[in-house]
């Protein structure tokens, strides 16, 4: 199966017969080179648009902060992490995942940055692992 996709794209061709250098296939970007950076990218992207779908939830105070971390957990961490194991896991790439689950964290907690919180702190109230955890345990 992967050798059949590596060779029915191995030449990187548009319908109008431009070389490009990645596309989208089944919602994941393949690049010419292998490189899982732009899929990363467009993967939290998406996932940050859906984050910003739900302002009024995360905004909501009839809401308890359980339910709101359920809906981030399946909703939001889902849309980031989907096909993850199709990427070479490296130091960056897992601090990429944290930083954009700590900016969701501390957005639903309602922490802004002149409030001196670590993130050791806003895990320890949320509950939550690290997004690199969540990952390396699928």
């Amino acid at each position: 199966m992967l050798q059949s996709l590596r060779t029915s794209c191995s030449d990187f061709y548009s319908h109008k017969g431009r070389k490009r250098d990645t596309f989208t296939y089944l919602g994941s970007v393949i690049s010419s080179d292998g490189d899982v950076e732009a899929d990363i990218n467009t993967r939290l992207a998406k996932a940050a648009a859906v984050f910003r779908r739900l302002d009024n939830v995360w905004r909501s105070s009839t809401l308890s902060l359980k339910i709101k971390l359920d809906l981030c957990i399946s909703l939001v961490v889902s849309t980031a992490i989907y096909a993850i194991e199709t990427w070479k896991s490296t130091a960056r790439i897992c601090q990429q995942l944290d930083v954009f689950h700590q900016h969701n964290l501390r957005k639903i907690l309602g922490i802004t940055w002149k409030d001196y919180v670590t993130n050791m702190e806003v895990l320890s109230w949320t509950g939550p692992r690290r997004l690199q955890d969540i990952v390396a345990e699928r």
